[in-house]
């Protein structure tokens, strides 16, 4: 795959290490709400130009910070709060 104009790919590049410091810098309570959006774009990128590494790059640079913030562990504690939930009144 290749750029049809080579500056394309420069800006494409200086547009990946521009996120990559925005994601890295920025409060992370601002970007938690966009982290599903972000990944989703992202994986439709690479399924349409899967060589191009900016889109991996991105990738790492969201799962670390995902990683970092616990991001999972929220939707998990949520979750078991409403499985018990659920079950107290399935037995009473």
């Amino acid at each position: 795959m290749r750029a049809n104009v080579p500056r394309d790919f420069q800006l494409f590049v200086n547009l990946v290490d521009f996120l990559q410091l925005f994601i890295q810098k920025t409060e992370t309570k601002f970007i938690l709400k966009w982290i599903p959006t972000f990944v989703a774009a992202i994986s439709d990128s690479v399924n349409k130009c899967s060589l191009i590494s900016g889109f991996y790059t991105l990738m790492g640079t969201v799962f670390s910070l995902i990683k970092r913030t616990s991001y999972f562990l929220v939707f998990l504690v949520f979750f078991f709060f409403i499985i018990k939930k659920c079950s107290m009144h399935i037995h009473n």
